[in-house]
């Protein structure tokens, strides 16, 4: 279900997800690699793909890489199972707490965790820009801030899950921008441009775990790109943000947010 640029339908790639994650017994990574005897088999020679897991969740949440809605909806389902409050707050039900305790504690090894993190890099694509009136950027927001969480307990190795990895703190702008300097991920420095995360109010669980993660991932490159990419972006879309914001004041100068906001990223990149 991986094969690069195929996008599955988020009606199918969900109530797969929904259908085998019951599915408890499947060939761990450590039994595939001690039938192989740790070579590489040759085509043909055995009826599994060498480091392509067998955890048949992983393979489907591996698709939602190329379809965020179905990520989304898979993490945190809006369709009657989360209410809204106050217009657009995210309010998860017991379902998508379940699901995600439900993932917190699954077995996960260096083939399987390639398809967690490609789901959660997915979801964490919806956070920005914001939907007045939707709950999608919260949804977003919400599956990123457990996607963390659960990644953190994770070992993360190099190539795919570490990209995934970095594509996801990449999503995490007013986190990282905050984690710096020690501040708080206030949006209001940054002119609503996406919802905080917050994990329930433990900010400390939260810097904790975007600082394991950056640890983590750091040192690959792909990641190291995802990262330093998406605090660009999120530094350009702040500036514009105040530049649009202050339109109307003659003795607001557009180069001060520029100037701020893209060297916030450069020492964000600098973390790295």
């Amino acid at each position: 279900m991986n094969v690069s640029g195929t996008k599955f339908g988020t009606d199918f790639l969900v109530d797969l997800a929904g259908r085998v994650e019951t599915i408890e017994d499947w060939l761990t990574q450590e039994q595939l690699t001690t039938s192989f005897n740790g070579i590489p088999p040759e085509k043909g020679d055995h009826a599994y793909i060498y480091e392509h897991t067998c955890d048949p969740l992983a393979a489907v949440m591996g698709a939602m890489a190329n379809n965020p809605d179905a990520a989304l909806r898979y993490f945190a389902p809006s369709d009657g199972d989360g209410p809204f409050a106050d217009g657009d707050i995210y309010l998860p039900s017991p379902t998508a707490q379940t699901r995600m305790d439900m993932l917190a504690n699954r077995k996960w090894d260096d083939w399987s965790v390639k398809g967690l993190s490609a789901a959660f890099a997915g979801a964490s694509t919806l956070r920005m820009p914001p939907a007045p009136g939707s709950d999608t950027d919260d949804r977003a927001t919400w599956a990123t801030a457990h996607g963390i969480s659960i990644l953190a307990n994770q070992d993360i190795p190099s190539g795919v899950a570490a990209r995934n990895t970095g594509v996801m703190l990449g999503n995490c702008g007013p986190e990282l921008f905050a984690m710096r300097n020690n501040e708080s991920a206030d949006l209001s420095i940054n002119n609503g441009v996406i919802p905080p995360i917050t994990l329930g109010g433990d900010e400390t669980k939260l810097e904790n775990g975007i600082s394991t993660l950056l640890y983590k991932v750091a040192g690959d490159s792909g990641a190291a790109n995802a990262i330093a990419q998406g605090a660009m972006v999120y530094a350009d879309q702040s500036a514009s943000a105040a530049i649009q914001a202050n339109k109307n004041d003659s003795n607001f100068n557009p180069i001060t947010p520029i100037q701020m906001e893209y060297q916030k990223a450069g020492e964000v990149i600098g973390m790295l």
